[in-house]
């Protein structure tokens, strides 16, 4: 309502502009001793510049009315992501995804194109809500944008119910997954960009060092709501990617030919993951990234000792438990190195060993994996802080690299 009154008084302006170039033709016979010619051709410029301008409200009125009309569909579509984040996702445990997984009619195409709109939904409402001005964040933000232009693929995308349309979906699978490491690592900036901005607030501070330090405490302190809410973000966020990548798996094992211990795996899940083995591989690329960056490594003893005999194995997610462990290795590596070695030689030769220690109990009740070393460990007033979002131990300058500032 509001374009077409601004329309039509516009309109009405020009159209007494034309009104006027008519009388003062009309009036040109009745003047003496003037330059006819002159006013002629002062008329005409006139006619051309209201023609010009007609034509530029007509374009200003088109573009006005498309920006209302995408107000209009956010607007719809931020309505339609409220309902849909209301309804309630499936719970999956691992063993109750193996289970379904076994089944030669379990379609998990189908399955996803139910469950992943909800599960983005419920994602984008809580970016939307997060406390204490962390949705405001540029990198918050981003973060949800990519998470809307998710829902709105999954939301369009056809009922994968042919197998054409199956393999389009898995297409549109693949794509989203891109952006999914990325989204974890942009919002994890936008923790770093609330404490800059907490930081840059204190316009009078000298030691910004120290300030920086002091804001994690704030935060950690009197922010508990924001970790609670990142937790339940990020889980959401973490099982989505799995049953995405599991999903993509399966469909990828059904194009390649039989190979070697295939028939272990239900798409990312071994049911006869070897522990003793992932860690294995966790040391050597925990080591190979050691020796990249000091130029040499701790050694590293893995042992095991199993009531069960040699070769335990359970069912899990290989990928899963390489992952945890190389973190954890290499943070061990790293503290050693730094403890005992002078740089810039950095000679491991006198440096202790780690000892990774791989055990179960006598009924296969539990399996658990032991790191230790001698790098001086957690102080004892940080320990309650490990696991916070908000906790870390680099400086001010690292985080003004991180964040491209000079």
């Amino acid at each position: 309502a509001t374009v077409s009154v601004l329309y039509w008084c516009m309109m009405k302006a020009t159209r007494a502009a034309l009104g006027c170039l008519v009388r003062s033709r009309a009036a040109l016979t009745k003047v003496d001793n003037i330059d006819v010619k002159r006013l002629l051709k002062e008329n005409d410029e006139l006619a051309v510049k209201v023609a010009e301008l007609t034509q530029q409200l007509s374009e200003w009125k088109a573009e006005v009315e498309k920006k209302f009309e995408a107000v209009d569909t956010a607007t719809q579509r931020a309505e339609y992501i409220n309902f849909v984040s209301s309804k309630e996702i499936t719970p999956l445990n691992l063993g109750q995804l193996v289970e379904y997984c076994k089944q030669e009619d379990y379609k998990t195409h189908l399955f996803l194109y139910r469950e992943l709109p909800i599960r983005t939904a419920i994602a984008i409402h809580q970016l939307t809500n997060m406390p204490h001005g962390f949705t405001t964040m540029p990198s918050t933000r981003l973060v949800k944008t990519w998470l809307i232009e998710e829902f709105t693929m999954l939301t369009q995308a056809e009922k994968p119910d042919t197998p054409e349309r199956e393999e389009e979906f898995t297409k549109l699978l693949k794509k989203i997954h891109k952006k999914y490491q990325e989204s974890i690592i942009t919002l994890g900036k936008g923790l770093w960009e609330l404490k800059r901005d907490m930081l840059m607030n204190k316009v009078k501070v000298k030691d910004k060092k120290q300030e920086w330090s002091r804001i994690n405490q704030i935060i950690m302190l009197e922010y508990p709501q924001l970790q609670e809410e990142l937790d339940s973000y990020y889980a959401g966020r973490i099982s989505a990617g799995f049953l995405i990548r599991q999903h993509i798996a399966i469909a990828a094992a059904k194009k390649r030919p039989p190979r070697k211990g295939a028939e272990d795996y239900i798409g990312l899940v071994c049911r006869k993951t070897d522990l003793f083995r992932v860690c294995k591989g966790a040391i050597q690329e925990a080591k190979e990234i050691c020796e990249e960056q000091y130029g040499t490594s701790p050694k590293i003893n893995l042992t095991r000792t199993s009531k069960q005999g040699e070769g335990v194995e359970i069912p899990h997610i290989p990928a899963h438990l390489h992952y945890i462990l190389f973190e954890l290795l290499k943070n061990s590596l790293r503290a050693t190195i730094e403890k005992h070695c002078v740089p810039p030689a950095y000679d491991t030769t006198n440096a202790p060993a780690i000892e990774v220690t791989v055990c179960d109990t006598e009924k296969l009740e539990d399996l658990s994996v032991k790191v230790s070393d001698q790098g001086g460990g957690i102080p004892y007033e940080d320990m309650d802080k490990v696991m916070s979002y908000m906790y870390t131990t680099a400086e001010v300058s690292q985080f003004d690299v991180m964040l491209g500032d000079t």
